[in-house]
């Protein structure tokens, strides 16, 4: 049985800023917004699927011209609304509407200005850190906020920051993310991090959790095993972009799109061919990549996220963390050996 727990919808792909690595390619030319009708009716036919909650992001999401009509809809359908925004306009948005929004995910790059304009633009933090201060002394609870940083080759020794900033504000939440191969990313090449660099990313975040153990810290994610194999019974999060598209989640793009919901009700598209053919296909991916044969894990491991394969030319590829399956593999295989002495 396939239901669906969380849906991704992208109500834009107009932004205010213009980060070099962003894997959509949005910016503020773009001009394309997802209607407030078609949104309804996604929401509606999703009913019977299990959603419990709403991501609504973009581009920018606070620019859509109905997001407060968006964000009013939402509740209707006993769904909790999660908006994921860049920041800089929170001061602007009616506090009427922020209250309805179940939490809100600031995009930051770091805990200061210095850090976190280098990828997403002069004056771009104090702007955020006036939309936090403006929506908090309104009575927002501060633990309905989370931080999500992209980390890159720039800013990667200064993620403890955003733990102290977190803290300061009494964030209860921060996640972290790699960038990938996608969209102004593909020529954003010295920006991707090596292994080391990840290493130490990893290592860093575990400080962060000693140093705040209030805060929940959620390091960047690497999958062993993609969800969608994961059983007959699965649940998913689906990508909506803004032209109607369906992704099986947020890491696929273009020719793997499982349907459209101007077209298709939700629960056609979860149980129609498309999804049925890409399952099929990362189920047998682990027999066509003759580069995981010598491996140690090989037996184990199940090839990690197809997604992020995809992104770097070729679902049939490794999605470029090895190193650090490897890695908790060998410290999983440690712990083990120590509990015998």
């Amino acid at each position: 049985m396939i239901t669906v727990d969380s849906l991704y919808v992208e109500i834009t792909d107009k932004c205010n800023l213009h980060c070099y690595y962003c894997c959509r390619n949005c910016e503020s030319k773009n001009n394309h917004f997802l209607d407030v009708a078609v949104i309804d009716r996604l929401l509606l036919s999703s009913k019977g699927c299990g959603v419990k909650s709403v991501d609504i992001s973009g581009g920018e999401p606070l620019l859509h011209p109905q997001i407060n009509e968006i964000i009013n809809i939402i509740p209707k359908y006993n769904y909790r609304c999660t908006l994921l925004t860049n920041g800089v306009l929170l001061s602007e948005i009616d506090f009427d509407i922020i209250k309805k929004i179940g939490g809100i995910q600031i995009s930051i790059d770091g805990g200061n200005a210095v850090t976190n304009d280098k990828t997403r633009g002069q004056g771009s933090f104090n702007r955020i850190v006036a939309g936090i201060d403006c929506i908090l002394a309104n009575g927002y609870d501060s633990k309905r906020l989370a931080f999500k940083m992209t980390i890159t080759a720039q800013n990667y020794l200064e993620v403890g920051q955003l733990g102290k900033l977190a803290s300061f504000y009494n964030v209860s939440n921060i996640g972290f993310s790699f960038i990938y191969n996608e969209g102004r990313a593909k020529e954003a090449t010295d920006s991707f991090l090596n292994d080391e660099q990840k290493e130490y990313v990893l290592e860093e975040l575990k400080k962060i959790n000693l140093e705040y153990p209030q805060i929940m810290v959620s390091p960047p994610g690497f999958t062993d095993e993609c969800p969608l194999i994961k059983g007959d019974n699965i649940s998913l999060s689906p990508r909506v972009d803004v032209h109607g598209n369906v992704y099986a989640c947020q890491m696929f793009e273009d020719n793997f799109s499982i349907g459209n919901i101007n077209k298709q009700d939700m629960i056609e598209i979860i149980n129609g061919d498309k999804l049925f053919s890409l399952r099929q296909l990362i189920y047998g991916r682990r027999y066509y990549m003759p580069e995981c044969s010598a491996c140690f894990l090989s037996k184990k491991c199940n090839r990690g996220c197809p997604g992020v394969a995809a992104h770097s030319g070729c679902i049939l590829g490794t999605d470029e963390m090895c190193h650090l399956r490897k890695i908790r593999q060998i410290d999983y295989m440690k712990s083990k050996l120590k509990g015998r002495t």
